[in-house]
């Protein structure tokens, strides 16, 4: 096995390790990234910064959770424009609105705090996301 790869290109091995290794990360992430603490974050970007020095892995996915978030917006914005999405049961009413001030990236509810392991959830993380993203830029 190590002589094949002497003879596979850097991109070929990119391309084989982005379809393994980040499939296998990314895969059912929306469901599991919350739940972890960070010491499994650490774990996680310490094998892809690894993976990135022997030369397995393209730099573009050094900083995975970007990755990682950019896939979720992707998956909720679908999910917030196709009604037939089979997520879209999941998600809370629309709010009723008197004023517009601002464009908002989804016109729903926020739901209550209930528990930490609600605040997990796939949709109550990304309807709150933004929300966080504004505060933070709004206090720097």
């Amino acid at each position: 096995m190590n002589h094949l790869l002497f003879y596979t290109h850097d991109s070929s091995l990119h391309t084989i390790f982005r379809a393994v290794a980040a499939a296998k990360l990314l895969y059912a992430s929306s469901a599991w990234w919350s739940f972890t603490s960070a010491s499994d974050r650490q774990k996680i970007t310490a094998f892809i910064h690894c993976s990135i020095r022997t030369g397995f892995c393209a730099t573009d996915l050094a900083d995975f959770y970007e990755f990682y978030i950019s896939a979720d917006v992707h998956l909720f914005k679908k999910i917030l424009n196709y009604p037939d999405h089979i997520l879209q049961v999941l998600l809370p009413p629309n709010a009723a609105q008197n004023y517009n001030l601002r464009k908002r990236q989804h016109n729903r509810q926020l739901p209550n705090h209930i528990s930490c392991l609600t605040d997990c959830n796939f949709i109550t993380y990304m309807l709150y996301h933004n929300v966080q993203c504004v505060l933070s830029a709004f206090l720097l």
